[in-house]
């Protein structure tokens, strides 16, 4: 089992921003994004992370199975850029 992780992070300060320039921000205060693997209306608060899939950006909220799959998806080689669902 590999233990090198990488991780990228922002300050939440610095999430408006990031969204702004992803295009996201106002469909994440209007209600429109959902998580990738539940399906369910992601929010400021469950926001977990942003992640690449087929060049578009996609979303996880902070439910534990979801979380589990976006790791699993990453631990099968389909990270850095290559999530495909």
């Amino acid at each position: 089992m590999n233990t090198d992780a990488e991780i990228t992070a922002i300050y939440e300060d610095d999430l408006n921003t990031l969204l702004d320039n992803l295009n996201l921000r106002q469909q994440l205060e209007g209600g429109s994004l959902r998580c990738f693997f539940c399906k369910t209306t992601i929010t400021f608060d469950n926001l977990i992370c942003l992640f690449p899939d087929s060049g578009a950006i996609k979303i996880c909220c902070d439910d534990l199975n979801c979380m589990s799959q976006l790791a699993t998806r990453r631990n099968e080689g389909l990270g850095r850029g290559k999530y495909h669902r």
